[in-house]
């Protein structure tokens, strides 16, 4: 039977996303955890290949920008475009729907970040080439 369009509900123009928002937005924050982790590897692949690489006459210096931060930037780009085309179903894409996205990835960034300052012993930023290994013989 078919529905008139008097039985038909319309799209809430309040309140929050809907259940498939949040489901992505919990796993977002596993995401954005495993992006920041990997961000953190590379640079402390960096680190501590860079004397390696300096006894064969070449640098670490870059390593971990060229191969942390493209998965980081990608996992935020998806992150947005995913909630945001989830956020309100059947409804426009409104500044609405990008505020709950981008706000809901940025909470997760953060989420992510801090596990993984947690995991490298709070010295996520101070990895590098010109970073401290920590390494005393």
């Amino acid at each position: 039977m078919a529905s008139s369009p008097r039985t038909r509900r319309a799209p809430a123009r309040g309140g929050s996303p809907g259940p498939t928002f949040w489901v992505l937005a919990a796993a977002g924050v596993i995401a954005m955890s495993a992006a920041w982790v990997w961000f953190g590897m590379a640079f402390e692949e960096e680190m501590s290949d860079q004397p390696k690489a300096v006894s064969a006459g070449t640098t670490m210096a870059g390593f971990g920008a060229s191969v942390g931060i493209f998965p980081l930037v990608l996992a935020h780009i998806i992150g947005v475009v995913l909630l945001g085309l989830t956020a309100f179903p059947g409804s426009r894409r409104s500044g609405r729907v990008w505020f709950w996205a981008l706000a809901s990835v940025a909470v997760t960034s953060v989420t992510g970040l801090l596990v993984a300052e947690g995991l490298f012993g709070g010295r996520l930023f101070l990895m590098g080439v010109d970073g401290d290994s920590g390494y005393v013989p």
